[in-house]
């Protein structure tokens, strides 16, 4: 700013023409990339509609395998105009014939090694625009997808065309800044006189004590200025008269303000201090709810177990029974007797059995250390429901394939897996028809974790809870079924204790969730 003239109308004069030429500089290149974007546009429509028909040719010499004619007629068609290369691949991404025209070349060159070509599956046709080049990939159907045709085409008519504008812009541009300064010049000349005259009279104003300035007439801004002046030296002595009861108004103010914020701050310190006691009751309510949903789902458990009990002691009994009558009539031989004890004690085993898995089941987490096998812990889980849902004609089919370990207690990783089935065997009771089937598999995901889906045939997932299903308090069943805590418990323990994460959505035939820990 030190260079730059000091008188304003100087400024003033540089500005506008300043300002004149960078209008017309950006509204040139605004019609630049304007035309530049229609000619892009235009040619991309063009070679995609090309590269279309390129696709449909090739699609018949794919269908009857002919690979020398299909190169006979890549070879043909890359002498199109624009095109620069060809290169058509099975639907495998492996390349059947790569064809290009050199630059500074008419003869057609083909590739003796062509490269490979990774496809996007699903992805039926894309254009993209790389330097001066537009490259169109066009999926080659006949009923079905045959392979993939990928062009190459020359945009070398747009660079020409913006280097033509910007040279028609930079002269219009020029000659158009030097009208816009001789023209300015000769407008604010005469009226920057007067604005330097007034400027000495405001800067004696302080001093003034109301007096007035003689108004030049010459421009209707001077004359509004002029006058303006006038009344600010009036004003000026009106307002340092009350500038002092203004001050003591303000003092006034001030100290109503101090007082106001210290009774501010006292309410603040009181509301912080209910929110706070607000917050640790509705934690411990939260709490409590947690534990009631935890106590229901042993309680669920002791159900699954008392139904799994039954009919091996209902065999007990009956052996017990039978040989009791053979004892009273004399007919019980040592071997019935052994062969009675070794039926009866086996069962007795796998009861003993299911109460040390109930137990593992509920042992405190700080006594369960690490790591465990999810198909093994998934196995012994079902063993708990298994009995349960069979007598409610649901079926579990289970398949794993691969696994990994996974860090966190056997404990928790059951309560998960028993709160998904329990969602999916209330589904399943919903919907009403026999054929219940809850699918389990485990297998691993692309990062090498755990991926474990279970799915269901039961009801879908509501629609107006589908995006807040992991959320506390959220449930789909009748009042008094349920607090809507089993799935937000799930989604805890699977992203902070497992740290994986939980999804879930709808399929065709009931829905489906997957943990991938």
């Amino acid at each position: 700013m030190a260079r730059f003239p000091r008188p304003f109308h100087i400024r003033l004069m540089l500005t506008i023409s300043l300002v004149t030429f960078l209008g017309i500089v950006i509204t040139a290149a605004m019609d630049i990339k304007a035309r530049s974007t229609i000619f892009l546009d235009s040619m991309r429509h063009s070679a995609i509609s090309m590269t279309s028909n390129i696709a449909d040719g090739c699609a018949h010499y794919l269908l009857i395998a002919d690979y020398a004619a299909l190169d006979n007629y890549v070879q043909r068609s890359v002498t199109l105009p624009h095109i620069k290369r060809i290169q058509v691949m099975d639907q495998d991404g492996t390349p059947l014939s790569d064809v290009s025209v050199p630059d500074g070349e008419e003869k057609a060159v083909s590739s003796p090694m062509p490269e490979k070509f990774t496809v996007t599956a699903g992805e039926e046709s894309a254009a993209v625009r790389e330097g001066t080049d537009l490259t169109v990939l066009k999926q080659i159907h006949a009923g079905s997808l045959l392979g993939w045709v990928r062009i190459r085409y020359g945009l070398e008519g747009l660079g020409e065309m913006q280097n033509q504008a910007i040279k028609n812009s930079i002269a219009f541009s020029l000659a158009c800044l030097l009208v816009s300064i001789f023209l300015i010049s000769l407008i604010i000349r005469r009226p920057a006189r007067a604005v330097s005259k007034l400027a000495e009279f405001a800067h004696n104003l302080p001093t003034g004590r109301g007096e007035q300035f003689p108004v030049d007439r010459f421009s209707q801004e001077t004359e509004q200025l002029g006058e303006a002046l006038n009344y600010a030296s009036r004003e000026l002595e009106r307002m340092r008269s009350n500038l002092m009861d203004e001050q003591a108004n303000l003092q006034n103010a001030l100290k109503q303000r101090i007082q106001a914020e210290a009774e501010l701050r006292q309410f603040n310190i009181g509301l912080e201090r209910r929110v706070a006691e607000e917050v640790e009751r509705s934690r411990e309510k939260d709490a409590i709810l947690i534990q009631q949903a935890r106590f229901a789902m042993l309680g669920e458990m002791l159900m699954n177990i008392s139904h799994q009990w039954r009919q091996p002691l209902n065999d007990i009994g009956l052996q017990v029974q039978e040989m009791a009558l053979l004892l009273r009539n004399g007919e019980l031989l040592p071997e019935q007797a052994d062969h009675y004890s070794d039926s009866i004690m086996k069962q007795l085993v796998e009861l003993s059995r299911t109460i040390d898995r109930f137990r593992k089941f509920n042992q405190p987490v700080n006594l369960q250390t690490g790591a465990i096998m999810p198909i093994k812990t998934i196995r012994d889980t079902l063993d708990l429901v298994s009995s349960a849902l069979d007598e409610q004609g649901i079926r579990i089919r289970m398949t794993g394939t691969s696994e990994v370990p996974i860090n966190c207690s056997p404990g928790d990783f059951s309560q998960c897996l028993i709160n998904i089935i329990n969602n999916a065997r209330d589904a399943i009771m919903q919907k009403g028809v026999p054929g219940g089937l809850i699918e389990i598999s485990v297998g691993l995901s692309g990062q090498g974790r755990n991926l474990i889906r279970i799915a269901n045939n039961g009801v879908p997932i509501p629609d107006d809870i589908f995006e807040r299903i992991f959320d506390p308090y959220v449930t789909s069943k009748f009042q008094g079924r349920g607090v809507g805590l089993g799935l937000f418990i799930v989604r805890q323990t699977v992203e902070i204790t497992m740290h994986g994460s939980i999804t879930a959505h709808n399929t065709e035939s009931g829905s489906e969730f997957m943990m991938e820990v």
